[in-house]
């Protein structure tokens, strides 16, 4: 009877795009959990899983398991993983694997641990991986938020039928008071130029996004991170910052909204912080795909600390160095940052 229950939850589980794992509870050697008042939390667009060695084609060889020795290892970073936001993980229809397979490697490479992982399951592939030893699921709370795009500079946002954002809450079982919202977001790949520089709806969905996310209760902290697949801005002729309407109606740091009938959402741009708003900064450092920013961790909480963009050759270095490895962990670089609760 137990044998039956447990394939049908399982089964029911698998039908709402929800993965569960479980193993011990040993630490990375040198590694321990963040302070009860923060959590270490990682984003990252995985390239479809891949973990590629030798022959790729046009697209470059990559291994996203890099970036899991990277944020797992003790000489990079002080803190297990507690949130990992992933995109392109899941995704049914292309033969992606599953945020499962992300959740088996970051147990091994921690020793043990055990995470869970949620999933869409559609294009795009938004998964959200977290540490059960430190926070627990809130139930029913899951959702997947449509995502929208618009077939030229004239027309109205209207919705994919595959493209979804997922956002969920979480309680920290060390302080049952404190709650985390959290999504992960991909927003669709649209041609972006002079004709029709808003295909992707980047600020319709980000509001919709940032509204589910608030949606879910008052929380003391809230995460909205991932691939925008949209610049947060250019330098013009004079070396001054262009920055784009959607971008600055996003970052709260940034004196400004996207146009007159919405106030600025609110959110914190980690590494806009570690930065102090320099685009040269930012352009050098932060980086997340061919050169451009376009990858972000946005956050709602009291403090920011340790923001990094994780590099390639030291992921790799991570990883054990040269030899069968890929040069990249992923198309993108992932980023991370350790988080004080409000």
């Amino acid at each position: 009877m137990r044998s039956l229950l447990t394939f049908i939850v399982a089964a029911l589980m698998g039908a709402l795009g929800i993965v569960t794992v479980h193993a011990g509870t040993a630490y990375a050697a040198g590694q321990t959990g963040a302070p009860t008042d923060r959590l270490q939390v990682w984003n990252l667009n995985t390239h479809h899983m891949r973990t590629d060695s030798s022959s790729c084609g046009t697209s470059p060889c990559t291994d996203y398991r890099e970036f899991i020795a990277y944020i797992t290892d003790p000489a990079r970073v002080a803190y297990v993983p507690d949130i990992v936001t992933l995109q392109e993980a899941g995704t049914a229809s292309l033969g992606v694997p599953s945020c499962q397979q992300f959740v088996t490697d970051l147990q091994n490479s921690t020793g043990g641990l055990d995470y869970h992982c949620y999933e869409t399951a559609e294009t795009g592939g938004s998964a959200i991986a977290y540490r059960t030893g430190r926070l627990s699921y809130v139930g029913g709370t899951m959702q997947e938020v449509q995502l929208k795009t618009r077939a030229n500079a004239d027309a109205d946002c209207t919705t994919l039928s595959n493209w979804y954002a997922l956002v969920l809450r979480l309680k920290d079982d060390l302080d049952t008071s404190k709650f985390i919202n959290v999504a992960s977001v991909h927003l669709p790949v649209v041609a972006d130029n002079a004709s029709n520089p808003d295909a992707d709806c980047a600020w319709e969905n980000t509001k919709s996004i940032s509204s589910a996310v608030q949606g879910l209760g008052s929380a003391s902290m809230q995460i909205m991170a991932g691939d925008w697949n949209h610049l947060d801005g250019t330098l013009n002729s004079s070396g001054q910052v262009a920055w784009e309407c959607w971008y600055k109606g996003t970052n709260v740091d940034y004196p400004g909204t996207c146009g007159t009938t919405v106030a600025n959402l609110g959110w914190k741009d980690a590494m806009y912080r570690a930065c102090g708003g320099d685009y040269n900064c930012l352009d050098a450092n932060h980086w997340t795909h061919a050169s451009t920013r376009i990858d972000f961790l946005f956050v709602k909480t009291y403090a920011v600390y340790n923001q990094v963009t994780v590099d390639y050759a030291l992921a790799r270095q991570s990883a054990g160095g040269a030899g069968t490895l890929a040069p990249q962990y992923s198309d993108h670089r992932g980023q991370g940052a350790l988080l004080r609760y409000y």
